[in-house]
C-alpha cells in the first residue's frame, strides 16, 4: 500500500491524493463511515412535523443513528429510516397485498438504503445470520440490526392495547414540553346607552411538563444462550416489547381515572323486563358538562365489562333482541357506538372496572418523547445486553373537558 492510499471499510485500497490535508479528510470520513456502520444505538423522533434541535433540522417520525460523546444525547444528524414508509410496508405484508419483504427497503434513507440491501443479501446467504468472516460480520451491520429491532419494537402488535389511539399525540424530540392554555372571556350584555363598555381580555397560562423515562433491560451470558434450545435472548426482547405496550396503556388508564367524577347508575339493574336506567343518560350528563366547558365529547374509554353492560342494555338492544359479543374480553375500538352517534369507544383491559371516562380528545395529550434502542457487549463478563428507553407522558391538559362516570356496573 502506498503512502497516499488508505483501506476503506470494505477492505479496498483507495487513493487519498498527494495533499496531506486531503489525506486526513479522506481518512476522517472513512472512520466516520465505519463508526456509523458499527453504531450500537438508534434514536426515534416521534414528532409529526419538522423540528429544530440544537440548530439541526430533524425529520419527523424518523429513526436516527448518532449521539454526542459528552453523554447519551442524540445528534439528530444521520437519518436512517422513515417510519411512516416502514409502517405502510408492514401493512401491505400483513394484508397480503404483497409477499415481497424487499418493500421494507424503501423506508431506508440515503446511504443506509445500500447498507441495508447489503445486510439483507448477507442474511439471505447465511440462513438469517451474519456469520461469514469473508462476506460480512456482525460488526459490519450492527447499526442496521439495531435500527431493525427499534422499528419492530415501535410497531409491534404482539398484544392489543388501544388507549394510545384515544389521546391527542404530541411528538417532540426533547424531554420538556410547554403548553399554553387559553381561557375565554364573555362579552358584556345589556350595556346602557352612552356607557363605556368594560374592557375584557383572555388569560393565557403556561404549564411545563417533563417527560419521565421507562426502561426495559435484558442481559444474558454466553453460557445461558449456548445452553438454550431456543433463541432466549430474542424472546426476552420480544417480552420487553409486549410490556412496553402494557406500560403505556396502564399509564394512560391511570391518568384518565384522575378526572373529576360524576355519579352514574347501575346499567345492569333490572325492573321487571327491562333495565332500570338508560346508559345514554349517564353519558349525556358527562357530555353536557364538557359542552359547558366549550368542548365536544367524542371519546369513551372503559374496560370490556362496561362495554358489555352498555350493549346488553334493553335501552340499546331492545327487550328481546340478543346482541353478539365478538372479541369478548379483548381490547378493541368501536367507531359506530349504538345510540351514540359521533362517539368512539375504546375498550382496553388496563382500565379499571365500574367506570367510564367521557372526554373531548383534545383534552388529553400523549406527549411522545424520543425513543432509544441499544445493544451492548461486555466481553470480559461474556454478556450480551439490550436496552430500550421510552420517554412519554399521558396528561389531562384541560380538566373541564373530561369526566369519569362511576358506579355503572356492580
Amino acid at each position: 500500500m502506498s503512502q497516499n492510499t488508505i483501506i476503506n471499510q470494505n477492505g479496498e485500497e483507495v487513493t487519498a491524493g498527494n495533499n496531506s490535508f486531503a489525506n486526513r479528510l479522506a481518512i476522517r470520513e472513512e472512520v466516520r463511515a465505519i463508526a456509523k456502520g458499527m453504531g450500537q444505538s438508534a434514536w426515534y423522533n416521534p414528532a409529526t412535523d419538522w423540528q429544530e434541535f440544537n440548530g439541526v433540522k430533524v425529520r419527523p417520525q424518523t429513526v436516527y443513528i448518532g449521539e454526542s460523546n459528552s453523554g447519551i444525547v442524540p445528534t439528530w444528524e444521520s437519518p436512517v429510516l422513515d417510519m411512516p414508509t416502514f409502517k405502510a410496508g408492514l401493512q401491505k405484508l400483513k394484508s397480503g397485498s404483497t409477499n415481497d419483504k424487499l418493500i421494507l427497503e424503501d423506508a431506508f434513507l440515503g446511504e443506509w438504503a445500500n447498507l441495508n440491501a447489503e445486510y439483507d443479501y448477507h442474511m439471505s446467504r447465511n440462513n438469517g445470520k451474519i456469520l461469514g468472516a469473508n462476506v460480512g460480520t456482525n460488526a459490519d451491520f450492527a447499526a442496521i440490526d439495531v435500527v431493525n429491532v427499534l422499528a419492530t419494537m415501535i410497531n409491534t402488535e404482539i398484544r392489543t392495547f388501544v388507549l394510545e389511539q384515544a389521546l391527542t399525540s404530541i411528538g417532540t424530540p426533547q424531554l420538556n414540553l410547554r403548553i399554553d392554555k387559553y381561557t375565554r372571556f364573555t362579552a358584556s350584555q345589556n350595556v346602557p346607552e352612552g356607557s363605556t363598555p368594560i374592557s375584557k381580555a383572555p388569560s393565557v397560562a403556561r404549564t411545563s411538563y417533563d417527560l419521565p423515562k421507562s426502561v426495559s433491560h435484558v442481559a444474558f451470558t454466553d453460557e445461558a444462550q449456548l445452553r438454550a434450545v431456543h433463541d432466549i435472548y430474542r424472546e426476552a426482547i420480544n417480552t420487553a416489547v409486549t410490556d412496553f405496550k402494557r406500560i403505556r396503556s396502564n399509564s394512560i388508564a391511570a391518568e384518565l381515572e384522575t378526572a373529576t367524577s360524576i355519579g352514574g347508575h347501575d346499567w345492569t339493574a333490572f325492573t321487571t323486563d327491562h333495565n332500570t336506567y338508560a346508559p345514554q343518560e349517564d353519558i349525556a350528563a358527562a357530555a353536557s358538562v364538557i359542552f359547558a366547558n366549550n368542548g365536544a365529547a367524542n371519546i369513551i374509554a372503559s374496560s370490556d365489562d362496561e362495554w358489555r353492560a352498555f350493549t346488553e342494555s334493553t335501552y340499546i338492544k331492545g327487550v328481546l333482541q340478543a346482541v353478539p359479543q365478538p372479541d369478548s374480553g379483548m381490547s378493541k375500538v368501536i367507531t359506530n357506538v349504538p345510540a351514540m352517534p359521533g362517539m368512539t369507544w375504546f375498550v382496553d383491559q388496563e382500565k379499571t372496572d365500574d367506570e367510564i371516562e367521557v372526554f373531548d380528545k383534545s383534552a388529553v395529550y400523549l406527549m411522545e418523547g424520543p425513543k432509544r434502542s441499544a445493544n451492548y457487549r461486555l466481553e470480559l463478563q461474556g454478556t450480551d445486553g439490550y436496552v430500550y428507553r421510552d420517554w412519554f407522558l399521558p396528561k389531562i391538559v384541560n380538566t373541564g373537558r373530561i369526566r369519569a362516570v362511576t358506579g355503572i356496573t356492580p
